[in-house]
């Protein structure tokens, strides 16, 4: 394997991206980077794309990332888009590929979560909504969502699996064109302000002390802020509303019935229900009936989730077969 030393790039200046997102044959103007005793070694010139015979060899070795430059990072992800579009939104639903667009959807939101600015952040909303076209395209997969679903603890399996939930929870409520890809892309969305958090919070295995979560809980506001600066204004409601209870117990606002858009409350069933049911250090995973009896009896008849919602998420899994 032939590497380069290349001294003027800094390890602080490089993306972390796995070696299962790379594509044969794309890439062409990107330096690919591997790290040994964290210094940058040049893998691949931007001259060139990278081969099948480059990949399969870092899969012999054993190397499970490899990193590139933030400022090649627009380039990245429009090659993550354009896989996208060429090779897995393509033809009929099937499982092999919603799991492969699950996963290119985490790079992203993993990307997001370290470069959040809006030549991004716009990339992101972009390559979202491509994906609910093609669900609005192919109704088969808003039932096959729950299948490709990933227990992890980082936050972008969450984001991911909350995005995948209410895309298939919208779709069966009814969103269509426009209003079902702003409740999606609000989604993808939902705790971008996390980037705003430090990494020991985030990547913490156990639980919060009571001044750590209250700096966790500023993320609704960091998301809402960014979204806004950005000019993605139409998405601010889900970062800004979606740990909002009905009783007025939530945060960050206390908002109450009536004050709390609707697509704010799908989104926060799909949000519970995954992080009850995902992977937690330091608590084990619930199945899907444990977590449903949890959010009926600490959210519903409590009168913090709406009861109908609930009921239809209920039979939307029910499709899904749980």
């Amino acid at each position: 394997m032939e590497v380069v030393v290349q001294v003027q790039v800094r390890k602080e200046d490089l993306v972390k991206v796995p070696i299962s997102m790379l594509f044969a044959n794309r890439h062409r103007g990107i330096d690919i980077y591997l790290l040994f005793d964290d210094k940058p070694l040049l893998y691949k010139d931007a001259n060139l794309p990278i081969t099948n015979e480059k990949i399969s060899k870092l899969y012999e070795l054993g190397i499970t990332n490899v990193y590139i430059s933030r400022e090649d990072i627009g380039g990245y992800l429009k090659d993550l888009e354009n896989e996208l579009e060429t090779r897995l939104l393509t033809g009929e639903p099937s499982l092999e590929n919603l799991k492969r667009t699950f996963e290119i959807l985490e790079t992203l939101t993993d990307i997001l979560l370290v470069t959040p600015d809006k030549d991004n952040l716009v990339r992101a909303e972009s390559v979202s909504k491509k994906v609910i076209d093609y669900i609005e395209q192919h109704p088969r997969a808003a039932y096959l969502v729950a299948f490709v679903l990933q227990k992890d603890f980082k936050t972008a399996v969450h984001s991911t699996n909350v995005y995948f939930l209410t895309s298939g929870f919208a779709y069966h409520l009814g969103y269509r064109n426009n209003d079902l890809e702003k409740i999606c892309v609000g989604a993808f969305f939902h705790d971008i302000g996390k980037a705003k958090l430090p990494k020991e919070i985030l990547e913490k295995d156990s639980e919060l002390h009571q001044q750590e979560y209250e700096l966790l809980k500023k993320h609704t506001i960091f998301g809402y802020e960014l979204l806004i600066q950005n000019e993605l204004q139409d998405y601010a409601f889900a970062a800004y509303e979606h740990h909002e209870l009905l009783d007025g117990s939530g945060y960050p606002r206390g908002l109450k019935n009536g004050e709390i858009s609707t697509e704010a409350q799908i989104i926060q069933i799909c949000d519970v229900y995954e992080a009850v049911t995902g992977y937690r250090p330091y608590k084990k995973s619930w199945t899907a009936f444990k977590a449903l009896s949890l959010i009926r009896d600490d959210f519903v008849l409590k009168s913090k989730m709406d009861r109908d919602l609930y009921e239809e998420f209920v039979v939307f899994l029910f499709k899904n077969r749980m």
